[in-house]
């Protein structure tokens, strides 16, 4: 451990402290791929009923932002 006021392994009651090494650890190693992550949206179920996979969730969605940006009144 590299701070000042860390408690060493040995000095620590807890049997945990002794058992995990994180001395080899990345400090935000995950938050690229949580930056990129996929968003999870739980559909209601008579919406969700219309659709017979992911794929086809996806396809409307895609179709809908494309519609909505051709039908959005163009900024003068």
């Amino acid at each position: 451990m590299s701070t000042k006021n860390a408690v060493s392994k040995a000095d620590s009651d807890d049997p945990l402290d002794q058992e995990i090494d994180f001395s080899e650890g990345v400090q935000g190693f995950h938050a690229k791929r949580r930056k990129d992550a996929a968003m999870l949206i739980l559909l209601d179920g008579e919406l969700a009923r219309q659709f017979k996979n992911r794929a086809e969730v996806l396809a409307a969605l895609r179709a809908f932002l494309k519609n909505r940006r051709k039908s959005a009144p163009s900024k003068k």
